[in-house]
């Protein structure tokens, strides 16, 4: 039996130098070689055992690493063994809030407390989700100062402008994801954020967060009134956290606004079409690719933790939701080091993909008690919380190609349905098993959780064990982009389709000429024959397709993904319409879309008659 292998190549050589080995105080290399870091990190992440154990399973996470079977997040590579403040977590959530309650969280010391926090997670190499929507809108008055507030978005550009000054770990610029309700009356300027080139906000994803009652008033072309707490309210300062329906909940008063004459937004203004709003949504991701959209009431609705936290916000590439001082806990799967070929025959060797999971859900609950959590509210969340953790995969695209399925056909959806629920089962019933030996995570409401929404889609088995010995990690599958961990496996990024078989990549490690292996390999083999209709890119795809593959994929995802829907330049305002609203129809959490040449990007054409790209 034969296992698949992608070439080492210059690429992998490179991002491993640059980002994973560990380095001496003057940035010199450490380590040399793949295996030497599979090492340091797997002994790392063996202290967590029982003494008498660690050898075992040292040994156990070091042979799913060196083989590039399980690939933890890139933070846990860089951080794990070396000593350092770095933090283990890829991404967090933080609310906007006051370290000093006496002052409310709409405040200049809230802003400023936020900020804080914000540098000091970028700092350590972890990115940053942040929703904005505690913020008053502009033109509000503000009494302490006697003037008006600049709006949340102003305060937006002044977080992206600080963290864009944070350099992490010589590599790496600060990841950040900017949110704002459909209910802000700052919605509009929201929205045209990033319509010029010079924005403020370049550095910083940006997404709208959606609401099923948003959504239902596009679809019965129903009016859209904005809203925000009476600010002048005595309990305004104790009581807003940025739930605008925990705060008319408690039956405390709101301020409605539309648009005056002029088209201003203002209080008591008249109401508009949620259409309207919504086309302005379409065309600024036609014309920019921001914002994203994020259909955050369904995403707590479906939360396996509804019953015990708000999510606020999503992480910088949007494949996890979370609450305050939420974490993601990163962890891939490699498809294709899990398939075999026997008989001339590839498939996937699910014995070992089971063995995999199992290690990856074991290695990534070991993570939760080996950062430093620098912040407390950290710790509060993570390790005496939700111990939420994030298994995912990383080549789906060549594992598709390596069975000869086109990547969105009718055969893939089949494909995927399968994989991703074996995958889902698997990770429940070694958290299950985790429970038993180390106890359920400290938010366990066994009848509460069991009543979740994917919960319930579980085998009635898996179910039955849950209620019986309960479950150790709260939330456990998640869909990441795996950027630079994908390029140092060899493999395609996340769950996307390989976006061209021969492009020139830019980054901050350099400049290269790649060539898609299986794609190379298949034209030494075939030569003069073209590559057969499987060997399908991103623009090769209908963006339906794209958004088919995620919901597939979504299915089988206690939280999200990361999935970007690429389409050509010449797609229509009407198609992102479509698109979008099917998006929301299939039950995925999120939409983001890029139309090829509306921005700059890191792939560019290469003219070699081979394929093309950007």
């Amino acid at each position: 039996m034969e296992y698949i292998k992608p070439p080492w190549t210059q690429q992998r050589e490179k991002v491993l130098l640059d980002r994973y080995v560990r380095k001496d105080e003057r940035g010199e290399p450490l380590e040399a070689t793949w295996d030497e870091v599979a090492s340091r990190v797997s002994s790392a992440l063996a202290l967590v055992e029982k003494e008498k154990d660690r050898e075992k399973y040292a040994a156990e996470f070091f042979d799913a690493l060196k083989n590039f079977r399980v690939v933890p997040g890139g933070r846990v590579i860089a951080a794990a063994g070396t000593n350092t403040n770095l933090t283990y977590f890829n991404c967090t959530v933080i609310p906007v809030e006051c370290d000093d309650p006496t002052f409310g969280n709409d405040s200049r010391q809230g802003i400023m407390d936020t900020m804080k926090k914000m540098v000091e997670i970028t700092s350590r190499g972890g990115g940053v989700g942040i929703n904005w929507s505690v913020l008053r809108p502009r033109g509000s008055y503000v009494r302490g100062v006697n003037g008006r507030s600049s709006g949340s978005v102003s305060w937006m550009e002044a977080a992206g402008a600080v963290a864009q000054q944070v350099e992490q770990g010589g590599s790496r610029r600060a990841a950040l994801m900017f949110m704002l309700w459909d209910w802000h009356p700052d919605l509009l300027e929201f929205l045209e954020a990033k319509s010029t080139g010079d924005s403020k906000l370049e550095n910083a994803n940006l997404s709208v967060a959606l609401s099923n009652k948003f959504m239902e008033a596009v679809e019965k072309d129903g009016d859209w009134i904005w809203k925000f707490p009476d600010y002048t309210h005595p309990d305004y300062n104790r009581k807003w956290n940025g739930s605008i329906n925990t705060w008319e909940q408690a039956g405390l008063p709101v301020v409605e606004y539309g648009l005056d004459s002029e088209g201003n937004v203002v209080p008591n203004g008249k109401p508009v079409k949620a259409r309207w709003i919504w086309e302005k949504i379409i065309k600024a991701a036609h014309s920019w690719g921001e914002p994203g959209i994020v259909f955050l009431e369904r995403y707590n609705e479906q939360s396996n933790l509804r019953y015990r936290e708000e999510i606020i916000s999503v992480n910088p590439c949007g494949e996890q939701g979370l609450g305050p001082y939420g974490v993601c806990n990163l962890c891939s799967i490699n498809l294709v080091s899990h398939v075999r070929k026997k008989g001339g025959i590839l498939d996937v060797d699910y014995d070992l993909l089971r063995k995999s999971v199992e290690t990856a859900v074991r290695l990534s609950d070991n993570v939760i008690e080996l950062d430093n959590y620098f912040l407390p509210q950290f710790e509060r969340s993570q390790r005496l919380g939700a111990r939420r953790i994030g298994i995912g995969t990383m080549g789906l695209a060549d594992l598709l190609i390596l069975k000869e399925i086109r990547y969105g056909s009718k055969e893939s959806l089949d494909f995927i349905d399968a994989l991703y629920r074996f995958i889902a089962v698997e990770a429940y019933r070694s958290s299950i098993e985790l429970a038993v030996e180390r106890g359920s995570f400290p938010w366990f409401d066994r009848e509460a959780y069991l009543k979740g929404y994917f919960i319930k889609r579980l085998p009635e088995d898996v179910q039955k064990d849950i209620a019986r010995n309960g479950i150790r990690n709260s939330v456990l599958l998640t869909q990441a982009p795996t950027g630079t961990t994908s390029i140092l496996a060899g493999v395609s990024s996340g769950i996307e389709p390989v976006f061209s078989f021969s492009y020139v990549r830019e980054d901050r490690t350099g400049t290269y000429h790649v060539r898609h292996w299986l794609a190379e390999k298949f034209m030494k083999e075939n030569p003069g024959r073209p590559l057969p209709p499987y060997f399908v890119s991103a623009l090769d795809l209908t963006p339906e397709e794209h958004v088919l593959v995620q919901a597939a994929v979504q299915k089988h995802t206690d939280s999200s993904i990361s999935k970007t829907v690429n389409a050509p330049f010449e797609h229509s305002l009407e198609e992102v319409n479509k698109l979008f609203k099917s998006a929301y129809n299939l039950g995925c959490k999120g939409i983001t879309y890029f139309r090829i040449g509306t921005r700059k990007a890191v792939l560019k054409k290469k003219e070699d008659g081979f394929c093309c790209s950007l």
